[in-house]
């Protein structure tokens, strides 16, 4: 009797398996000691403008410059369309898009099969800490990618 050959089937069952269980190790998110004060900077940016004066700092000049201040609004954004949830789904599709561009740019480059999949592995093991918190600087990820 000849040997069974392994059919598509358990491979994308593997494979399955493998993308559940890197959503829910991404979906564990601790708290960040930032995301509040970027949540209020983002709205406070899309109440008065970018320009607008800084009531939070007593030292200063009246005027901040926020180098993440479109992070923090999109962020503020999220937050007041899906609360804690609407975050946590933020910071999981900005981990999968580094994934999906990492994997469609090894493609291109002729990639396949184990090889790639290995590579998709070390680009989750690096990104992953990065995404255990949401935090503005999670969009520099797909940048980079």
């Amino acid at each position: 009797m000849p040997p069974r050959r392994s059919g598509g089937g358990e491979v994308l069952l593997v494979r399955s398996a493998a993308a559940a269980v890197f959503i829910a190790l991404l979906a564990r998110t601790w708290a960040d000691p930032d995301l509040w004060g970027h949540l209020r900077f983002g709205g406070d940016m899309l109440a008065g403008g970018i320009d607008a004066p800084d009531p939070y700092t007593f030292t200063g000049l009246g005027r901040w410059v926020n180098p993440s201040w479109l992070a923090d609004v999109l962020m503020y954004v999220v937050w007041t369309w899906g609360g804690t949830a609407g975050l946590i789904a933020g910071k999981l599709a900005v981990a999968l898009g580094t994934v999906a561009v990492t994997g469609r740019t090894l493609w291109r480059g002729g990639v396949r099969g184990p090889a790639l999949e290995l590579l998709l592995l070390v680009c989750i093991a690096v990104i992953y800490p990065s995404v255990l918190s949401v935090r503005p600087q999670l969009r520099a990820l797909v940048l980079f990618a």
